[in-house]
């Protein structure tokens, strides 16, 4: 089992999506706090695009 700590909040424009195509990037800290691996950490990177089809 692993703990998520997400670093923000994002919000958008239902007007900015209609134009443009909007890419941004989140880091989130994992961190194991189970089992064999109970404290060791890393960060995943999640990058979102979002556009009008």
């Amino acid at each position: 089992m692993a703990s998520l700590l997400f670093n923000g909040t994002y919000a958008l424009a239902a007007s900015a999506a209609s134009t443009y195509v909007v890419t941004f990037q989140q880091a989130t800290l994992v961190t194991e706090n189970r089992g064999r691996y109970s404290g060791n950490q890393a960060v995943w990177e999640f990058t979102y695009k979002i556009k009008k089809q």
